[in-house]
């Protein structure tokens, strides 16, 4: 898990790709390692794995996943794969598990952190429709990010909300603070967005 966020940061999944599929194999009792996959799939455009993956966990509104220490994580990663796959059924289902813990950070006790919960609820937000609600909390992950010092977090947090809005500004934001970082495949990311956005 920790080699999969670090490759994820690093914007080189595929090179994790066939050990975090064995870890799910081995571990099929286990979610948290396949709302993973289902979220590398997805970031790789993968999604009809994607989707395979998503559905391994979504059945009877995620009834397969504890309420346990790894609950928040699992549900953060799989909210990525949710948005990309622009399900809004089954966002609407995350958006409500997840907004209690809005206050929190997306902890694995023993594995990964994925930064503030806002930003996950953003992403549902706006996969629902509610771009005004997804702005409020994707600027609420950036300041609450940047407060925990969960920095590549703020950064995918202006990104998406750049996105979202279409701001020339938040996504230079965004770029900027990933080149401070050294995530050059991300700041390259914003760059292409840039054409055709509001100054």
């Amino acid at each position: 898990m920790q080699r999969f966020a670090l490759a994820g940061l690093r914007g080189r999944l595929a090179d994790v790709e066939a050990d975090l599929r064995a870890a799910v194999e081995q571990s099929p009792w286990f979610p948290t390692p396949a709302a993973a996959l289902a979220a590398l799939y997805a970031e790789l455009g993968e999604h009809e794995s994607a989707r395979a993956a998503f559905e391994g966990l979504a059945a009877d509104d995620f009834a397969a996943i504890p309420f346990d220490d790894e609950w928040l994580l699992t549900i953060g990663l799989l909210t990525d794969t949710c948005a990309a796959l622009g399900d809004s059924a089954r966002a609407a289902v995350l958006y409500e598990r997840l907004e209690p813990f809005a206050n929190r950070m997306i902890v694995g006790p023993i594995e990964i952190a994925l930064g503030s919960a806002a930003r996950p609820l953003g992403k549902l937000a706006a996969t629902l429709g509610r771009t005004e609600e997804a702005a409020r909390w994707f600027e609420r992950a950036a300041v609450e990010n940047d407060r925990q010092g969960a920095l590549p977090w703020a950064a995918h947090a202006r990104r998406e909300h750049g996105e979202l809005l279409h701001s020339r500004p938040l996504l230079a934001a965004a770029g900027t603070a990933y080149r401070a970082l050294g995530l050059d495949h991300w700041a390259e990311r914003c760059r292409p967005t840039y054409a055709g956005v509001e100054g």
